[in-house]
């Protein structure tokens, strides 16, 4: 460690010795590099900045499509994660390039005919910047014209925001188209379930399953009981009467057709009326359609707002762009920074000095071995 310090104090010390041994030339070119950089940094063309602030709105994913994502249980459609890099990957598009270059004719101005290399000059001279705040800082720069730097910034805002203003158009009319199949898609199946409802009570007679069950079942319950009660009056006459009698034999008869009544009843179906074995079964069928006849029409209830929302979303579509700070002519050139340039060549040209003077001086500190190794060559 000590080692180290020593070797780079020593160092350090050779090269303030070199400076301080060839002081005379370091500052009679040095102040040559200085005059001539000071005429450089100061030939070198003006440029201006036109600089403007706008803001992002985040209504511009849409109250419509908030509301549907928040009422169902998956993403009806994908919007954009982040807005704002949408917004900054745009102002470089080619069609924004393309109608600035219409308008202020930018492609004779950079002199540049080929058309990808304009476009890359043109991107060069537009710095956009995401203030992590949903605004966005856009300067552009122009050479000599402090006007044109501002006028061209804000006519970039005014093609971002058409541009914006068309996204969230086909956006709203998408949605709007989407829910309008949805509901026409829906509308066909309500009309098809309730056609086959319909047709089912028709020809099961069946209409409401709970009343229809209970009305059959208290049927039977009365048959029963009334068979029940006629076959004990049937069994007291017998011990009382002949087996031949005929008021015996009506009770008989009686009984056979209240039986095969319930049996009826229970078993056999037929157009007007549907027995309690296939009550279950017809049940289970009707209860089956009914819930998706229900189901549609709840359907149906949830689409009809939304699409008149999309449809009003559509007709008062707006920009996601407000705009906070517009671009004015600057009274100050953005660059270049002259004192910087001067500066930054000076401190170049001394480090080459440092590395040729001190080539210069090992050289001479060594001619004589070099003189040796050339003659021991020769």
């Amino acid at each position: 460690m000590q080692n180290t310090d020593i070797t780079s104090k020593s160092s350090m010390y050779r090269l303030m010795s070199l400076v301080w041994q060839y002081r005379k030339v370091l500052l009679v070119t040095l102040t040559f590099v200085f005059i001539i950089s000071t005429i450089i940094a100061f030939l070198l063309p003006k440029w201006y900045r036109g600089s403007i602030t706008f803001i992002v709105n985040e209504q511009g994913k849409g109250k419509l499509i908030s509301e549907l994502a928040s009422a169902v249980p998956f993403n009806l459609m994908q919007m954009e994660s982040n807005r704002v890099d949408l917004y900054v990957n745009l102002i470089k598009s080619r069609r924004v390039l393309d109608s600035l270059d219409s308008l202020y004719h930018l492609q004779q101005y950079y002199d540049i005919k080929d058309r990808q290399q304009f476009y890359k000059e043109l991107n060069s001279d537009i710095d956009v910047r995401d203030n992590n705040d949903n605004t966005i800082t856009l300067n552009f720069y122009y050479k000599e014209d402090a006007k044109k730097a501002a006028e061209i910034a804000n006519k970039i805002f005014v093609e971002l925001s058409d541009l914006s203003l068309e996204l969230n158009s086909e956006r709203n009319r998408s949605l709007r188209m989407y829910l309008q199949n949805s509901y026409d898609v829906t509308i066909s199946r309500l009309r098809e379930s309730e056609k086959k409802l319909t047709n089912f009570q028709a020809n099961n007679q069946i209409y409401d399953v709970e009343a229809q069950l209970k009305m059959i079942i208290d049927k039977i319950t009365e048959l029963e009981i009334e068979k029940i009660q006629n076959e004990i009056q049937m069994l007291v006459l017998k011990s009382t009467l002949a087996q031949n009698n005929q008021e015996v034999k009506a009770l008989e008869t009686k009984i056979s057709i209240m039986q095969q009544k319930i049996n009826e009843i229970k078993y056999t179906s037929n157009k007007n009326n549907i027995s309690l074995s296939q009550m279950p079964e017809k049940a289970i069928e009707y209860m089956n359609l009914f819930r998706d006849v229900k189901v549609l029409n709840k359907l149906l209830e949830f689409l009809i707002p939304q699409l008149e929302n999309a449809r009003l979303e559509e007709i008062k579509t707006s920009s996601d762009l407000q705009i906070i700070d517009n671009a004015i002519a600057e009274d100050y050139k953005a660059k270049p920074k002259r004192i910087s340039i001067i500066f930054t060549i000076c401190f170049l040209y001394f480090i080459v000095f440092l590395l040729v003077v001190s080539m210069y001086n090992y050289y001479l500190r060594n001619k004589n071995i070099f003189s040796q190794i050339k003659e021991q060559d020769a």
